[in-house]
């Protein structure tokens, strides 16, 4: 990637470079498609109690009376940073934490404006795709190497793809928060499996597996479907799961050419989502989906569907009385699983005590925090001790996914981050396909192979 240039910026140029249609892209993130409402875990989170073993070995702060601003997304996320907010301002006596959170649906649209003002928050969470790329090309961000140094701040607790991941043009622009492997989770309704006699997933299925299986237990009435046997998820990321069980990727390793148009890629297309949906007719078009995969899988609609380690707490809440598991999606011969994506939290570049704001960001990537977001219904922080812990571990599906983290390849984004532009042009350019109109996945990549090649050949943004 280019060095990265520090440039004043016009709110038209700036919301016009980045564009407002980036909130589905946010809500996506680190929850799927569209989040479920609150979850309700099996065991509620307990008040967060002072960390036991912060990744900061800080210096005590000058007792001078000070503020900072913080901006999250309104719900489950927002409970969570102010709950602990409490016990850093027990810390910290002479911080005072102000909250500036907004809802979900909009935070994409309103965090981009605010950085157009002038009005950011001194510190925001960020996820690792999206526009986290462009914020710190445009110098939005501040660079938290110094912070980190001032700070004798520890970043051996955290996973290196974490660090690795929030590091661009040589600098690191967040503390990690959260991590997980992305969409790789396979979740199955056992007793649909029993009734049709169907052996359970397993982590060495491969996609005919899935196939086969899904086949099996998709049920019809005449042209009516009233049993799907799997859901896939048709937004990029998504997409990226067979992909990359195929052994191919979506991206060179540098980011700047589309590899999509490779044999390998057309065939985990076409084989992972074209044929599902257009073929066998065993995963539902967006149109075919009944309020979603939770409610589908406890109404016995659906058999499996995939998401990420959220997708447990909409299960938790909308089929806790069904029997269900995880495991992990297919893969190949010679294929990779997943994609390791990180949300952060950062100091933007006009915060009025930086210090104060990133005192907040380490305190946030705790052992402590990183358990209570888990069993608050999202995903558990960066760190191994995180997800390794034996509270966490009394979970099946967390224990699938850790075992899955720990091979999973790092994260992979456009290099001129316009991670965003291309991930609505892939999804859009898919839509033929996953809608249920076009089942030639070759035809449909060699429209829209130019296409992307043409965003990632823009200059960084």
């Amino acid at each position: 990637m280019s060095q990265l240039a520090s440039r004043s910026i016009s709110r038209r140029s700036f919301v016009t470079g980045l564009g407002l249609s980036v909130a589905a892209a946010f809500l996506a993130a680190c929850g799927g498609a569209a989040p479920p409402p609150t979850p309700a875990p099996a065991k509620p989170a307990e008040a967060p109690k002072p960390a036991t073993a912060p990744p900061a070995a800080a210096p005590k702060p000058a007792s001078k009376e000070t503020q900072f601003t913080y901006t999250a997304r309104i719900g489950v996320q927002a409970d969570h940073f102010d709950a602990f907010a409490k016990t850093f301002m027990e810390k910290y006596p002479h911080i005072k934490y102000v909250p500036q959170h907004v809802p979900s649906a909009e935070w994409g649209q309103k965090i981009q404006v605010q950085a157009a003002g002038g009005t950011l928050a001194d510190a925001i969470w960020m996820p690792s795709i999206g526009l986290f790329g462009q914020f710190a090309h445009k110098n939005l961000l501040m660079d938290h190497g110094p912070l980190v140094k001032s700070n004798n701040t520890d970043l051996k607790v955290f996973y290196p793809a974490a660090v690795e991941g929030l590091t661009r043009e040589g600098k690191l622009w967040g503390i990690p928060w959260i991590v997980h492997p992305s969409r790789i989770g396979l979740y199955y309704n056992k007793p649909l499996f029993d009734e049709a006699g169907v052996k359970y997933p397993t982590d060495k299925w491969t996609w005919q597996d899935l196939t086969d299986a899904a086949q099996k237990l998709t049920k019809r009435s005449g042209t009516r479907t009233d049993q799907f046997g799997y859901q896939l998820s048709p937004d990029m990321w998504s997409i990226i799961i067979p992909i990359r069980a195929y052994g191919a990727d979506y991206l060179t390793p540098d980011g700047k050419k589309s590899t999509l148009d490779t044999p390998e890629a057309i065939k985990a297309v076409q084989e992972g989502v074209a044929d599902l949906v257009n073929k066998h007719k065993v995963s539902p078009t967006p149109d075919q989906i009944e309020g979603g995969s939770p409610q589908m899988f406890a109404s016995k609609k659906l058999a499996m569907f995939q998401s990420g380690y959220w997708g447990a707490s909409g299960l938790y809440q909308f089929a806790k009385d069904i029997p269900w598991s995880v495991a992990p999606m297919p893969i190949q011969p010679n294929g990779k699983r997943g994609m390791f994506e990180i949300d952060c939290n950062s100091v933007t570049k006009g915060a009025k005590d930086p210090d104060a704001a990133f005192l907040y960001c380490v305190h946030m990537a705790s052992k402590e925090a990183g358990i209570d977001i888990a069993k608050r219904g999202s995903v558990p922080g960066g760190r191994p001790d995180v997800w390794e812990s034996a509270e966490l571990s009394e979970k099946e599906h967390h224990v699938i996914f850790t075992k899955a983290l720990a091979t999973t390849p790092g994260l992979l984004v456009p290099a001129n981050n316009r991670d965003t532009e291309y991930s609505d042009a892939f999804r859009k350019g898919l839509d033929e396909v996953t809608f249920g109109k076009e089942g030639d996945a070759s035809k449909v990549i060699k429209a829209l192979q130019p296409q992307l090649q043409a965003i990632l050949d823009k200059p960084a943004d």
